[in-house]
């Protein structure tokens, strides 16, 4: 290991090394996520900006799923309109056995969201 890099909770590498990326294939999309904290509540769903990816919410799914909530992190496959994702969006979903979503109002201000 380098000298000087952190194994500190919230850091990049420790996140790396708690929390497996999964890949699963559905139709001819591959999809990557992270799921994070107890499978007993509803998810959260962070969905990173078009030049993003699924690791940029580590911060948030080390911090909320420290507070008892499921994080899930997705890195979204190439679609061709916004129809298309809808469609991908839900067989996502259903592969992953996920019906109700956490609401808004049932995470701190610091959770993820659209604007993170």
């Amino acid at each position: 290991m380098k000298t000087g890099v952190s194994q500190a909770p919230g850091d990049y590498v420790y996140f790396k090394s708690q929390v497996p990326l999964h890949k699963i294939s559905i139709g001819d999309k591959q999809w990557k996520y992270y799921d994070f904290g107890p499978k007993s509540v509803p998810p959260l769903i962070c969905i990173p900006g078009i030049a993003g990816t699924a690791d940029v919410y580590y911060k948030q799914i080390l911090s909320v799923s420290k507070k008892g909530y499921r994080v899930i992190s997705v890195d979204i496959p190439r679609v061709w309109n916004h129809v298309a994702w809808v469609h991908s969006f839900e067989k996502f979903l259903d592969t992953l056995s996920i019906y109700h979503l956490a609401e808004n109002s049932s995470f701190p201000s610091s959770s993820c969201s659209m604007s993170d």
